[in-house]
């Protein structure tokens, strides 16, 4: 497409240049033809000029001032699908349009009206067409003619619907989704565009946190920033941990899955942020829980087994082969103490007299 649009101006160019020769040739019968008269052809001039005049992209038709067709390139063969020949003498709606008068909407009649370029984009037999009539004036500045250009566009008009299509799906899934999303330009580190919800979740207006960057939210340093947003553009890596400041100050823990994305021509990064908070809050109370069973499961000492006891004295025997007490091996074994006092028996074989069977 800009190879043809750039050919037609180079046209209209030569076009310019000959406009005087065009005005004279115009005002010839509708069988006219470059050829001179005595059949050895045009000279030099009008041989290049026949030759850039074929060699464009773009359908041309010259028009004189009643709109009948007098020179054709080989493009308009492909456009309108008839021979040139075909062509010549005829009005442009009759062989665009196979119609006895311009169409609504003819930039060719309004062209006519103004004296000036006009352009129209119309659908004709499922194509797009691309339609341009510059005006051609003699040296008097009298209207001589026109020059009427058509470019088939169907394959950028459906582009531009795949294009627009795709838009309204990116726009339906960014706007309506409940999940704090943001655009990031990685070069520069701007916010490009959030989502309501992000906007919620920050608490920013859209235009505010348009205006920011991202390392007005992260609480990393600039260079920390760029260096993970650099890990996310080579794709790297796609998951992140970082803290977020919100508008109001607080800092949150979140966690982000963030990759390259091209948008209108553009490599951008989009991020997908999820609040931790509460998950944090979790697991902090889980790590503090299995330190706490940790340290309990230090302290807790059971007794169990056999244990090598003096059938007389009845000291233990530990693990060291050290025969010890057995409140003092029960006390470094269990959880368990002693206090100490006297049963009657042991008072009354220990201190007879002293205590009596009333006591």
């Amino acid at each position: 497409m800009d190879d043809q649009l750039r050919s037609r101006e180079e046209l209209l160019v030569e076009l310019e240049e000959l406009r005087g020769r065009l005005a004279g040739t115009t005002a010839a019968s509708a069988s006219a033809s470059p050829v001179a008269a005595d059949g050895k052809g045009p000279p030099d001039a009008g041989l290049a000029w026949e030759r850039v005049f074929d060699t464009i992209g773009s359908a041309i038709w010259i028009m004189d001032g009643q709109c009948r067709i007098h020179h054709a390139n080989k493009a308009c063969e492909g456009i309108f699908k008839k021979p040139v020949a075909d062509m010549i003498g005829r009005h442009c709606w009759q062989v665009a349009h196979a119609a006895g008068k311009p169409i609504d909407g003819c930039p060719v009649s309004k062209a006519v009206a103004t004296k000036k370029r006009q352009a129209l984009e119309l659908e004709q037999n499922g194509r797009w067409l691309e339609v341009v009539v510059d005006v051609l004036h003699d040296p008097f500045g009298v209207v001589s003619g026109f020059i009427h250009i058509v470019n088939d566009i169907t394959d950028k008009k459906e582009m531009e619907v795949l294009i627009r299509d795709s838009e309204e799906r990116y726009r339906n899934i960014f706007q309506n989704n409940h999940a704090v999303l943001l655009i990031i330009n990685s070069e520069s580190g701007r916010i490009v565009d959030a989502n309501p919800a992000a906007c919620r979740y920050y608490g920013y207006t859209l235009p505010a946190i348009r205006e920011m960057r991202i390392t007005d939210i992260n609480t990393l340093t600039p260079e920390q920033v760029f260096e993970e947003m650099a890990r996310a553009k080579a794709e790297q890596r796609m998951y992140f941990n970082f803290s977020h400041r919100l508008a109001s100050g607080e800092v949150r823990p979140v966690e982000v899955y963030s990759g390259p994305i091209v948008l209108n021509g553009k490599q951008l990064l989009y991020s997908i942020v999820h609040d931790i908070s509460d998950r944090k809050k979790v697991e902090e109370e889980r790590e503090r829980l299995i330190v706490e069973l940790r340290d309990a499961l230090v302290k807790i000492k059971a007794l169990s087994g056999l244990l090598p006891i003096c059938a007389s004295c009845k000291k233990i025997r530990d693990d060291r082969g050290c025969w010890k007490q057995m409140e003092t091996y029960i006390m470094e074994h269990s959880e368990a103490d002693f206090t100490h006092s006297i049963c009657p028996d042991c008072a009354e074989r220990l201190y007879p007299g002293y205590f009596s069977d009333s006591d």
